[in-house]
Order: C-alpha cells, then structure tokens, then sequence
C-alpha cells in the first residue's frame, strides 16, 4: 500500500531508509498520496519536501523497506 500511494514502481527513483523513516525520491509527485492516506495505512504520517518523501514507520522501517524493494 505505500507503494501504491507513492504513485507505483514506475514513479520510484531510489528508496533508503533511516532508523524510523522510508526515504523515497519520486518522478512525479502530483501522482502521489497525502499524509491522510499514508495514516490510514497504518503508518505514523508522511513527510514530503518534493520529490523526496519520508514515511514514518517506525523502528521496523528495515523489514519494510525490504518488501518494499522486492515489489521494485
């Protein structure tokens, strides 16, 4: 569901993370959720600055960003 609303694999350029956030770089952002959805979801919000985009997960954010990159 992140990837969904991050605009899908086609609209990644790179992922990473750090000890509780997803850091993702989009294409495109106008194609991409609000922190409203990313809530929703389950995570603790969504930071956006751009093209760049930090979702706050969590200290499981490894695990996540493991499935996250097997979707890639």
């Amino acid at each position: 569901m992140i990837l969904e609303g991050l605009g899908g694999k086609d609209n990644i350029v790179d992922v990473t993370n750090c000890a509780t956030r997803l850091r993702v770089n989009v294409k495109d952002e106008k194609i991409c959720k609000d922190d409203a959805y990313f809530k929703a979801i389950g995570a603790h919000g969504c930071s956006v600055n751009g093209k760049s985009y930090q979702v706050i997960i969590g200290l499981k954010v490894p695990s996540v960003r493991e499935k996250f990159e097997s979707l890639l």
